[in-house]
Protein backbone atom coordinates (compact mmCIF):
# COMPACT_ATOMS: atom_id res chain seq x y z
CA UNK A 1 0.00 0.00 0.00
CA UNK A 2 1.10 3.45 -0.91
CA UNK A 3 2.74 5.91 2.23
CA UNK A 4 0.28 8.20 3.90
CA UNK A 5 0.46 11.40 3.19
CA UNK A 6 -1.26 14.62 3.67
CA UNK A 7 -2.91 17.22 1.79
CA UNK A 8 -0.80 20.12 0.56
CA UNK A 9 -2.93 22.80 2.25
CA UNK A 10 -1.16 25.98 0.90
CA UNK A 11 -1.79 24.83 -2.44
CA UNK A 12 -5.69 23.23 -1.60
CA UNK A 13 -6.15 26.64 0.41
CA UNK A 14 -4.58 29.12 -2.14
CA UNK A 15 -6.34 27.23 -4.86
CA UNK A 16 -9.54 27.39 -3.16
CA UNK A 17 -9.08 31.31 -2.52
CA UNK A 18 -8.58 31.89 -5.50
CA UNK A 19 -11.60 30.33 -7.18
CA UNK A 20 -13.70 32.11 -4.29
CA UNK A 21 -12.66 35.28 -5.55
CA UNK A 22 -13.28 34.21 -9.17
CA UNK A 23 -16.92 32.93 -8.69
CA UNK A 24 -18.48 34.14 -5.45
CA UNK A 25 -21.93 35.35 -6.07
CA UNK A 26 -24.16 36.93 -3.37
CA UNK A 27 -26.65 34.55 -1.55
CA UNK A 28 -24.27 31.49 -2.46
CA UNK A 29 -20.99 29.78 -1.32
CA UNK A 30 -18.44 27.40 -2.44
CA UNK A 31 -17.84 24.54 -0.73
CA UNK A 32 -14.64 22.57 -1.82
CA UNK A 33 -14.30 18.46 -1.01
CA UNK A 34 -11.10 17.96 0.66
CA UNK A 35 -10.71 14.48 -1.89
CA UNK A 36 -10.86 14.23 -5.70
CA UNK A 37 -14.14 13.59 -6.88
CA UNK A 38 -13.37 12.40 -10.80
CA UNK A 39 -14.94 10.95 -14.05
CA UNK A 40 -13.96 10.15 -17.09
CA UNK A 41 -15.83 12.52 -19.68
CA UNK A 42 -17.57 10.42 -21.59
CA UNK A 43 -18.94 9.11 -18.21
CA UNK A 44 -20.78 12.17 -18.03
CA UNK A 45 -22.54 12.34 -21.26
CA UNK A 46 -25.19 11.10 -19.23
CA UNK A 47 -28.24 13.43 -20.83
CA UNK A 48 -27.63 13.08 -24.30
CA UNK A 49 -30.20 11.52 -26.42
CA UNK A 50 -30.12 7.55 -27.02
CA UNK A 51 -29.09 5.01 -24.49
CA UNK A 52 -26.59 4.79 -21.96
CA UNK A 53 -23.61 2.49 -21.55
CA UNK A 54 -22.97 1.19 -18.18
CA UNK A 55 -20.15 4.05 -17.17
CA UNK A 56 -22.82 6.65 -17.85
CA UNK A 57 -25.45 5.28 -15.83
CA UNK A 58 -23.68 4.73 -12.66
CA UNK A 59 -22.14 8.50 -12.89
CA UNK A 60 -25.78 9.26 -13.31
CA UNK A 61 -26.63 7.54 -10.62
CA UNK A 62 -23.42 8.87 -8.50
CA UNK A 63 -23.79 12.55 -9.58
CA UNK A 64 -27.50 12.13 -8.22
CA UNK A 65 -27.01 11.31 -5.07
CA UNK A 66 -24.15 13.68 -4.40
CA UNK A 67 -25.30 16.93 -5.94
CA UNK A 68 -29.11 16.26 -3.34
CA UNK A 69 -26.56 15.98 -0.35
CA UNK A 70 -27.48 18.64 2.52
CA UNK A 71 -24.53 21.00 2.77
CA UNK A 72 -23.32 22.50 5.75
CA UNK A 73 -22.66 26.22 5.57
CA UNK A 74 -18.47 26.57 4.91
CA UNK A 75 -15.64 26.52 2.79
CA UNK A 76 -15.29 22.92 3.19
CA UNK A 77 -17.70 20.47 1.82
CA UNK A 78 -19.69 18.50 4.67
CA UNK A 79 -23.27 17.48 4.91
CA UNK A 80 -25.60 18.12 7.82
CA UNK A 81 -27.37 14.43 7.82
CA UNK A 82 -27.31 11.06 5.43
CA UNK A 83 -30.77 12.83 4.02
CA UNK A 84 -30.85 14.19 0.85
CA UNK A 85 -32.65 17.11 -0.79
CA UNK A 86 -35.42 14.45 -1.93
CA UNK A 87 -36.29 14.31 1.61
CA UNK A 88 -36.47 18.10 2.74
CA UNK A 89 -39.09 18.10 -0.56
CA UNK A 90 -40.72 15.34 0.82
CA UNK A 91 -41.44 17.24 3.68
CA UNK A 92 -42.57 20.38 1.92
CA UNK A 93 -44.88 18.53 -0.02
CA UNK A 94 -46.60 17.51 2.43
CA UNK A 95 -46.54 20.63 4.75
CA UNK A 96 -49.90 22.25 5.87
CA UNK A 97 -51.00 24.82 3.30
CA UNK A 98 -53.05 28.39 3.75
CA UNK A 99 -56.47 28.93 2.16
CA UNK A 100 -56.56 29.85 -1.35
CA UNK A 101 -57.51 33.89 -1.33
CA UNK A 102 -57.07 34.84 -5.18
CA UNK A 103 -59.22 36.61 -7.13
CA UNK A 104 -60.16 35.51 -10.86
CA UNK A 105 -57.76 38.69 -12.11
CA UNK A 106 -54.91 37.55 -9.76
CA UNK A 107 -55.24 33.84 -10.98
CA UNK A 108 -55.41 35.15 -14.73
CA UNK A 109 -51.97 36.64 -13.78
CA UNK A 110 -50.48 33.97 -11.99
CA UNK A 111 -51.03 31.45 -15.16
CA UNK A 112 -49.41 33.96 -17.08
CA UNK A 113 -46.69 34.05 -15.61
CA UNK A 114 -46.56 30.02 -14.98
CA UNK A 115 -47.17 29.73 -19.09
CA UNK A 116 -44.47 32.10 -20.09
CA UNK A 117 -41.96 30.01 -18.06
CA UNK A 118 -43.29 26.78 -18.70
CA UNK A 119 -44.31 24.74 -22.10
CA UNK A 120 -47.76 23.57 -21.38
CA UNK A 121 -46.45 19.36 -22.37
CA UNK A 122 -49.35 16.71 -22.48
CA UNK A 123 -48.21 14.68 -18.74
CA UNK A 124 -47.72 16.72 -15.92
CA UNK A 125 -43.81 17.53 -16.13
CA UNK A 126 -43.74 21.01 -17.40
CA UNK A 127 -39.89 21.82 -18.68
CA UNK A 128 -38.92 25.40 -19.02
CA UNK A 129 -39.87 27.64 -21.89
CA UNK A 130 -37.64 28.45 -24.33
CA UNK A 131 -37.29 32.16 -22.94
CA UNK A 132 -36.34 30.72 -19.75
CA UNK A 133 -33.83 28.50 -21.16
CA UNK A 134 -32.30 31.35 -22.72
CA UNK A 135 -32.41 33.54 -19.49
CA UNK A 136 -30.47 30.15 -17.67
CA UNK A 137 -27.91 30.35 -20.60
CA UNK A 138 -27.71 33.73 -20.33
CA UNK A 139 -27.19 34.18 -17.02
CA UNK A 140 -24.26 30.82 -17.08
CA UNK A 141 -22.41 32.68 -19.57
CA UNK A 142 -22.22 36.24 -17.39
CA UNK A 143 -21.13 34.74 -14.62
CA UNK A 144 -17.78 33.01 -16.47
CA UNK A 145 -17.71 36.62 -17.89
CA UNK A 146 -17.58 37.87 -14.59
CA UNK A 147 -15.19 34.97 -14.02
CA UNK A 148 -12.99 35.65 -16.36
CA UNK A 149 -12.74 39.90 -15.93
CA UNK A 150 -12.19 38.89 -11.98
CA UNK A 151 -9.03 36.99 -12.94
CA UNK A 152 -7.87 39.63 -15.89
CA UNK A 153 -7.62 42.54 -13.55
CA UNK A 154 -4.18 43.85 -13.68
CA UNK A 155 -3.01 42.34 -16.40
CA UNK A 156 -3.32 42.66 -20.76
CA UNK A 157 -6.50 40.75 -21.05
CA UNK A 158 -8.12 43.19 -18.30
CA UNK A 159 -10.02 45.80 -21.51
CA UNK A 160 -10.74 42.96 -23.60
CA UNK A 161 -12.24 40.63 -20.75
CA UNK A 162 -14.59 44.24 -19.36
CA UNK A 163 -15.78 44.70 -22.67
CA UNK A 164 -16.96 40.96 -22.33
CA UNK A 165 -18.52 40.92 -18.81
CA UNK A 166 -20.33 44.09 -20.54
CA UNK A 167 -21.23 42.24 -23.79
CA UNK A 168 -22.51 39.58 -21.62
CA UNK A 169 -24.64 41.67 -19.37
CA UNK A 170 -26.40 42.65 -22.20
CA UNK A 171 -27.18 39.96 -23.46
CA UNK A 172 -28.90 38.36 -20.29
CA UNK A 173 -30.99 41.80 -20.60
CA UNK A 174 -31.87 41.39 -24.06
CA UNK A 175 -31.74 38.00 -25.35
CA UNK A 176 -31.95 36.24 -21.83
CA UNK A 177 -35.05 38.43 -21.29
CA UNK A 178 -33.61 39.10 -17.58
CA UNK A 179 -36.12 41.44 -16.86
CA UNK A 180 -39.57 39.85 -18.36
CA UNK A 181 -38.35 36.06 -16.85
CA UNK A 182 -37.64 37.81 -13.11
CA UNK A 183 -41.19 39.53 -13.60
CA UNK A 184 -42.87 36.40 -14.22
CA UNK A 185 -40.93 34.52 -10.90
CA UNK A 186 -41.98 37.29 -8.94
CA UNK A 187 -45.07 36.94 -9.92
CA UNK A 188 -45.41 32.98 -9.39
CA UNK A 189 -43.95 33.68 -6.12
CA UNK A 190 -46.61 36.46 -4.70
CA UNK A 191 -49.70 35.26 -6.02
CA UNK A 192 -48.46 31.47 -5.55
CA UNK A 193 -48.83 32.51 -1.66
CA UNK A 194 -52.70 32.78 -2.08
CA UNK A 195 -53.62 29.69 -3.39
CA UNK A 196 -50.82 27.23 -2.37
CA UNK A 197 -52.79 24.11 -2.91
CA UNK A 198 -53.18 24.80 -6.84
CA UNK A 199 -49.04 25.53 -6.60
CA UNK A 200 -48.49 22.19 -4.54
CA UNK A 201 -50.75 19.53 -6.58
CA UNK A 202 -48.87 20.87 -9.30
CA UNK A 203 -45.22 19.93 -7.50
CA UNK A 204 -46.83 16.72 -6.71
CA UNK A 205 -47.81 15.83 -9.81
CA UNK A 206 -44.16 16.03 -10.83
CA UNK A 207 -43.06 14.07 -7.98
CA UNK A 208 -44.60 12.20 -5.60
CA UNK A 209 -41.86 11.01 -3.02
CA UNK A 210 -44.44 8.92 -0.99
CA UNK A 211 -44.12 6.68 -3.69
CA UNK A 212 -41.29 4.05 -4.22
CA UNK A 213 -41.19 4.35 -7.97
CA UNK A 214 -40.43 7.95 -7.43
CA UNK A 215 -36.85 6.84 -6.84
CA UNK A 216 -34.34 5.18 -9.04
CA UNK A 217 -31.73 2.12 -8.57
CA UNK A 218 -28.15 2.31 -10.12
CA UNK A 219 -26.56 -0.17 -11.50
CA UNK A 220 -24.65 -0.33 -8.23
CA UNK A 221 -28.29 -0.78 -6.07
CA UNK A 222 -28.36 3.15 -4.78
CA UNK A 223 -30.74 4.77 -4.68
CA UNK A 224 -31.40 8.63 -6.23
CA UNK A 225 -33.57 10.92 -8.06
CA UNK A 226 -32.50 11.55 -11.24
CA UNK A 227 -30.47 15.08 -11.41
CA UNK A 228 -28.58 16.45 -14.81
CA UNK A 229 -26.03 19.59 -15.09
CA UNK A 230 -26.75 22.28 -17.78
CA UNK A 231 -25.43 22.91 -20.65
CA UNK A 232 -24.50 19.24 -21.36
CA UNK A 233 -22.40 20.03 -24.35
CA UNK A 234 -19.71 22.00 -21.96
CA UNK A 235 -17.18 19.25 -22.42
CA UNK A 236 -17.37 20.16 -26.02
CA UNK A 237 -16.75 23.48 -25.45
CA UNK A 238 -13.68 26.03 -24.40
CA UNK A 239 -13.34 26.96 -20.52
CA UNK A 240 -11.62 29.44 -18.82
CA UNK A 241 -7.83 28.57 -17.91
CA UNK A 242 -6.28 29.70 -14.93
CA UNK A 243 -2.32 29.16 -13.97
CA UNK A 244 -0.79 30.21 -10.46
CA UNK A 245 2.82 30.30 -9.05
CA UNK A 246 3.73 29.56 -6.52
CA UNK A 247 3.54 33.23 -4.63
CA UNK A 248 -0.05 33.23 -6.19
CA UNK A 249 -0.84 30.44 -3.79
CA UNK A 250 0.73 31.82 -0.78
CA UNK A 251 -0.77 35.34 -1.18
CA UNK A 252 -4.44 33.55 -2.28
CA UNK A 253 -3.96 32.02 1.11
CA UNK A 254 -3.68 35.18 3.09
CA UNK A 255 -6.99 35.94 1.69
CA UNK A 256 -8.72 32.64 2.35
CA UNK A 257 -12.20 32.12 3.45
CA UNK A 258 -12.19 31.36 7.57
CA UNK A 259 -13.12 28.22 7.41
CA UNK A 260 -10.62 26.69 4.64
CA UNK A 261 -7.40 28.78 7.11
CA UNK A 262 -7.40 25.85 9.65
CA UNK A 263 -6.83 23.55 7.19
CA UNK A 264 -3.07 25.03 7.06
CA UNK A 265 -2.02 24.25 10.56
CA UNK A 266 1.23 25.21 11.28
CA UNK A 267 2.56 25.78 8.49
CA UNK A 268 4.37 28.92 7.00
CA UNK A 269 3.52 29.51 3.65
CA UNK A 270 5.66 26.76 2.53
CA UNK A 271 3.83 24.55 -0.78
CA UNK A 272 5.69 21.86 -3.01
CA UNK A 273 3.90 23.51 -5.94
CA UNK A 274 6.16 25.39 -7.91
CA UNK A 275 3.12 26.47 -10.36
CA UNK A 276 -0.36 24.71 -11.82
CA UNK A 277 -2.44 25.24 -14.31
CA UNK A 278 -6.38 24.16 -15.05
CA UNK A 279 -9.39 24.81 -17.30
CA UNK A 280 -12.70 25.65 -15.18
CA UNK A 281 -16.41 26.03 -16.05
CA UNK A 282 -19.17 26.54 -13.62
CA UNK A 283 -22.63 24.61 -14.77
CA UNK A 284 -25.86 24.58 -13.41
CA UNK A 285 -27.39 21.78 -11.20
CA UNK A 286 -30.69 20.27 -13.49
CA UNK A 287 -33.57 19.06 -11.04
CA UNK A 288 -36.54 18.22 -13.14
CA UNK A 289 -38.68 17.20 -10.24
CA UNK A 290 -37.87 20.22 -7.80
CA UNK A 291 -38.41 23.85 -7.48
CA UNK A 292 -36.51 25.91 -5.55
CA UNK A 293 -39.54 28.75 -5.25
CA UNK A 294 -41.03 26.65 -2.46
CA UNK A 295 -38.47 27.83 -0.55
CA UNK A 296 -39.17 31.75 -0.23
CA UNK A 297 -43.06 30.82 -0.53
CA UNK A 298 -44.97 31.97 3.40
CA UNK A 299 -48.18 29.83 2.84
CA UNK A 300 -47.01 26.77 4.53
CA UNK A 301 -45.54 25.24 7.50
CA UNK A 302 -44.61 22.47 9.53
CA UNK A 303 -45.79 21.04 12.80
CA UNK A 304 -44.37 23.12 15.67
CA UNK A 305 -42.13 19.55 16.78
CA UNK A 306 -40.29 20.22 12.95
CA UNK A 307 -37.05 21.94 12.99
CA UNK A 308 -36.81 24.59 10.40
CA UNK A 309 -35.47 24.24 7.52
CA UNK A 310 -33.34 27.34 7.45
CA UNK A 311 -33.41 30.12 10.15
CA UNK A 312 -32.67 32.85 7.12
CA UNK A 313 -29.89 34.51 9.13
CA UNK A 314 -26.24 35.25 7.85
CA UNK A 315 -24.90 32.45 7.21
CA UNK A 316 -27.51 30.58 7.83
CA UNK A 317 -28.18 27.66 9.88
CA UNK A 318 -30.88 24.61 10.31
CA UNK A 319 -32.13 21.06 8.73
CA UNK A 320 -31.44 22.98 5.43
CA UNK A 321 -29.50 25.98 5.08
CA UNK A 322 -28.32 25.63 1.62
CA UNK A 323 -28.58 23.19 -1.27
CA UNK A 324 -26.12 22.56 -4.10
CA UNK A 325 -27.66 24.92 -7.50
CA UNK A 326 -24.22 24.28 -9.46
CA UNK A 327 -20.47 22.86 -9.67
CA UNK A 328 -17.24 23.47 -10.86
CA UNK A 329 -16.04 21.03 -13.04
CA UNK A 330 -12.24 21.30 -13.93
CA UNK A 331 -9.90 19.55 -16.42
CA UNK A 332 -6.35 19.73 -18.08
CA UNK A 333 -4.37 20.09 -15.10
CA UNK A 334 -1.00 20.81 -15.43
CA UNK A 335 1.50 20.66 -12.24
CA UNK A 336 5.15 21.59 -11.70
CA UNK A 337 5.95 20.49 -8.40
CA UNK A 338 9.07 19.29 -5.79
CA UNK A 339 10.49 16.14 -5.91
CA UNK A 340 10.46 14.18 -2.71
CA UNK A 341 13.47 12.45 -1.38
CA UNK A 342 12.63 9.04 -1.04
CA UNK A 343 13.92 6.47 2.25
CA UNK A 344 16.94 5.65 0.26
CA UNK A 345 18.17 9.72 -0.46
CA UNK A 346 17.31 9.34 -3.78
CA UNK A 347 14.63 11.83 -5.72
CA UNK A 348 10.60 10.73 -5.60
CA UNK A 349 7.18 11.75 -6.61
CA UNK A 350 5.93 14.54 -3.77
CA UNK A 351 4.34 12.99 -1.04
CA UNK A 352 1.48 15.81 -0.21
CA UNK A 353 -1.93 15.38 -2.51
CA UNK A 354 -4.01 18.13 -3.89
CA UNK A 355 -6.95 17.04 -2.18
CA UNK A 356 -9.86 18.12 -5.31
CA UNK A 357 -7.18 18.19 -7.96
CA UNK A 358 -5.07 15.02 -7.24
CA UNK A 359 -4.73 14.18 -10.91
CA UNK A 360 -5.11 10.80 -11.77
CA UNK A 361 -5.69 9.05 -15.21
CA UNK A 362 -8.26 7.62 -17.08
CA UNK A 363 -7.20 4.04 -17.13
CA UNK A 364 -6.95 4.37 -13.10
CA UNK A 365 -10.56 6.06 -12.90
CA UNK A 366 -11.96 3.25 -15.08
CA UNK A 367 -9.83 0.61 -13.10
CA UNK A 368 -11.73 2.39 -10.08
CA UNK A 369 -15.07 1.97 -11.26
CA UNK A 370 -14.80 -1.48 -12.55
CA UNK A 371 -14.04 -2.46 -9.10
CA UNK A 372 -16.93 -0.89 -7.77
CA UNK A 373 -19.00 -3.65 -8.41
CA UNK A 374 -18.61 -7.50 -7.70
CA UNK A 375 -19.07 -9.79 -10.60
CA UNK A 376 -20.96 -12.21 -8.86
CA UNK A 377 -24.21 -14.15 -9.59
CA UNK A 378 -26.40 -12.46 -7.80
CA UNK A 379 -29.59 -11.05 -10.19
CA UNK A 380 -29.70 -7.58 -11.09
CA UNK A 381 -32.08 -5.22 -8.50
CA UNK A 382 -34.37 -3.09 -10.32
CA UNK A 383 -36.04 -1.71 -7.07
CA UNK A 384 -34.80 0.20 -4.23
CA UNK A 385 -32.89 -1.68 -2.14
CA UNK A 386 -34.12 -1.73 1.69
CA UNK A 387 -30.71 -2.04 2.76
CA UNK A 388 -30.80 1.90 2.16
CA UNK A 389 -34.43 2.79 2.84
CA UNK A 390 -36.34 4.03 6.21
CA UNK A 391 -39.23 1.58 4.83
CA UNK A 392 -41.70 4.35 6.52
CA UNK A 393 -40.52 7.59 5.05
CA UNK A 394 -38.16 6.25 2.05
CA UNK A 395 -35.29 8.36 3.60
CA UNK A 396 -31.71 6.92 2.25
CA UNK A 397 -29.91 5.29 5.16
CA UNK A 398 -26.70 5.35 4.10
CA UNK A 399 -23.72 6.62 6.25
CA UNK A 400 -20.39 7.20 4.45
CA UNK A 401 -17.05 5.37 5.38
CA UNK A 402 -13.92 7.22 5.19
CA UNK A 403 -10.59 6.31 5.66
CA UNK A 404 -8.54 9.44 6.93
CA UNK A 405 -5.01 9.90 6.84
CA UNK A 406 -3.40 10.59 10.90
CA UNK A 407 -3.37 14.17 9.67
CA UNK A 408 -6.41 15.19 8.54
CA UNK A 409 -8.77 12.51 11.19
CA UNK A 410 -9.88 16.06 12.74
CA UNK A 411 -11.04 17.12 9.69
CA UNK A 412 -14.76 17.26 8.66
CA UNK A 413 -16.04 14.69 5.28
CA UNK A 414 -13.33 13.83 3.33
CA UNK A 415 -15.24 11.62 1.05
CA UNK A 416 -18.27 12.81 -0.64
CA UNK A 417 -18.82 9.78 -2.80
CA UNK A 418 -19.97 6.61 -1.08
CA UNK A 419 -18.46 3.62 -2.66
CA UNK A 420 -15.09 5.24 -2.92
CA UNK A 421 -12.49 6.26 0.21
CA UNK A 422 -9.46 7.81 -0.11
CA UNK A 423 -7.38 5.89 1.48
CA UNK A 424 -4.03 8.32 0.08
CA UNK A 425 -5.09 11.09 -0.38
CA UNK A 426 -1.93 11.27 -3.24
CA UNK A 427 -3.25 7.49 -4.52
CA UNK A 428 -6.48 9.85 -5.40
CA UNK A 429 -9.67 7.17 -5.15
CA UNK A 430 -9.71 3.85 -4.18
CA UNK A 431 -12.77 1.34 -3.45
CA UNK A 432 -13.01 1.08 0.66
CA UNK A 433 -13.65 -2.72 -0.13
CA UNK A 434 -13.66 -2.99 4.11
CA UNK A 435 -16.30 -0.97 4.97
CA UNK A 436 -20.44 -1.53 5.18
CA UNK A 437 -21.72 -0.03 3.02
CA UNK A 438 -18.71 -0.87 0.44
CA UNK A 439 -19.57 -4.44 1.18
CA UNK A 440 -23.95 -4.24 0.49
CA UNK A 441 -22.76 -2.24 -2.97
CA UNK A 442 -20.83 -5.08 -3.46
CA UNK A 443 -23.86 -7.45 -3.70
CA UNK A 444 -25.11 -5.74 -6.81
CA UNK A 445 -23.41 -6.31 -10.51
CA UNK A 446 -24.21 -4.80 -13.67
CA UNK A 447 -25.99 -6.47 -15.83
CA UNK A 448 -24.12 -8.53 -18.39
CA UNK A 449 -24.92 -6.57 -21.24
CA UNK A 450 -23.52 -3.55 -19.21
CA UNK A 451 -20.28 -5.20 -18.73
CA UNK A 452 -19.43 -4.11 -22.01
CA UNK A 453 -18.58 -0.52 -22.85
CA UNK A 454 -19.60 -0.59 -25.84
CA UNK A 455 -23.12 -1.75 -25.31
CA UNK A 456 -26.12 0.93 -24.61
CA UNK A 457 -28.68 0.29 -21.49
CA UNK A 458 -32.28 0.83 -22.92
CA UNK A 459 -32.68 4.91 -21.64
CA UNK A 460 -34.66 5.82 -24.78
CA UNK A 461 -36.94 7.05 -22.06
CA UNK A 462 -36.34 7.75 -18.70
CA UNK A 463 -38.53 8.08 -15.02
CA UNK A 464 -38.09 11.48 -13.70
CA UNK A 465 -40.30 11.10 -10.27
CA UNK A 466 -43.02 8.90 -10.88
CA UNK A 467 -43.21 9.87 -14.56
CA UNK A 468 -41.32 8.15 -17.68
CA UNK A 469 -40.07 10.65 -19.56
CA UNK A 470 -38.18 10.75 -23.21
CA UNK A 471 -35.08 12.13 -23.92
CA UNK A 472 -36.40 14.36 -26.05
CA UNK A 473 -38.54 15.85 -23.61
CA UNK A 474 -35.07 15.63 -21.31
CA UNK A 475 -33.55 18.10 -23.70
CA UNK A 476 -36.26 20.80 -22.86
CA UNK A 477 -34.46 21.21 -19.41
CA UNK A 478 -30.99 21.71 -21.42
CA UNK A 479 -29.39 24.49 -22.73
CA UNK A 480 -26.59 25.37 -25.37
CA UNK A 481 -23.40 27.44 -23.95
CA UNK A 482 -22.80 30.83 -24.55
CA UNK A 483 -19.10 32.25 -24.31
CA UNK A 484 -18.37 35.56 -23.28
CA UNK A 485 -15.21 35.75 -22.42
CA UNK A 486 -12.35 35.76 -24.42
CA UNK A 487 -10.83 32.52 -25.91
CA UNK A 488 -7.24 31.75 -24.32
CA UNK A 489 -6.94 34.68 -22.11
CA UNK A 490 -5.55 34.40 -18.73
CA UNK A 491 -1.85 33.39 -18.33
CA UNK A 492 -0.48 31.00 -20.66
CA UNK A 493 0.02 27.37 -19.20
CA UNK A 494 3.52 27.14 -17.25
CA UNK A 495 6.31 25.53 -19.10
CA UNK A 496 8.76 24.60 -16.41
CA UNK A 497 12.21 24.09 -17.35
CA UNK A 498 13.40 20.69 -16.98
CA UNK A 499 15.11 19.84 -13.59
CA UNK A 500 16.02 17.64 -11.31
CA UNK A 501 14.81 18.50 -8.63
CA UNK A 502 10.91 19.33 -9.87
CA UNK A 503 8.45 16.86 -11.34
CA UNK A 504 5.47 18.13 -14.28
CA UNK A 505 2.40 15.74 -13.99
CA UNK A 506 -0.32 16.79 -16.03
CA UNK A 507 -3.68 15.19 -16.71
CA UNK A 508 -5.84 14.60 -19.61
CA UNK A 509 -8.95 16.62 -21.11
CA UNK A 510 -10.84 13.06 -20.40
CA UNK A 511 -10.67 13.43 -16.99
CA UNK A 512 -13.04 15.61 -15.48
CA UNK A 513 -12.58 17.14 -11.39
CA UNK A 514 -15.67 18.08 -9.61
CA UNK A 515 -13.91 20.77 -8.01
CA UNK A 516 -16.28 22.49 -6.04
CA UNK A 517 -20.24 23.17 -5.12
CA UNK A 518 -21.99 25.79 -5.71
CA UNK A 519 -24.40 26.07 -2.59
CA UNK A 520 -27.24 28.64 -2.97
CA UNK A 521 -28.24 29.65 0.71
CA UNK A 522 -31.64 28.54 1.75
CA UNK A 523 -33.82 32.10 3.05
CA UNK A 524 -35.71 31.60 6.40
CA UNK A 525 -37.89 28.96 5.71
CA UNK A 526 -40.33 27.92 6.48
CA UNK A 527 -41.87 31.42 7.16
CA UNK A 528 -45.61 31.16 7.33
CA UNK A 529 -46.98 34.85 6.70
CA UNK A 530 -49.25 35.76 9.44
CA UNK A 531 -51.55 37.58 7.41
CA UNK A 532 -52.85 34.73 5.56
CA UNK A 533 -56.18 32.59 6.38
CA UNK A 534 -54.91 28.75 8.03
Amino acid sequence: MPETTAIDAVAVVGIAARMQQLLAQPGSFLSYPLSAVAYPADDLRFLGIGGLNAGQAQALAEFSELVNRLPSVGAVWNTTSVGHLWDVYRDMLGADLARSSLSPDEQAQYQQAWSYLHVDEPGDLDPPSPAWQEYRAAQQAYFMAEAAYRQSLGTPDEDAAEAARDSSWQSWLVDGHKDDVERALLTISTLGDKDPSVVWNRYRRQFDPTLPAAYQTGLDGSVYVPTFYAPSSVLDVPWLQLTLTKDDLAAACQQAPPALKPLLGQQDGATDVQSISFEYMQVNVVRPWFSPTMFSSRAWKLPPSEPALSDGADPPSGSCPAYVSAIVLARNITLNRLKRATSSGSSGSSGQGLGYLQPTSPERLQAIRRRAVDLSNQPPTSEPDPTYLDPDRFRLKRPVNVLLTPESRALPEQLINPHLAATNLNDSLQLNAESPVSRQVLSHRFDEVALNENAQLDLSSRRIGTKVVSNDMLQRYDFRPILHFPIGSGRPPSQPSPSDTTETVTTSSEVIYLMAFVCAEVPKSPDPDPNLSW
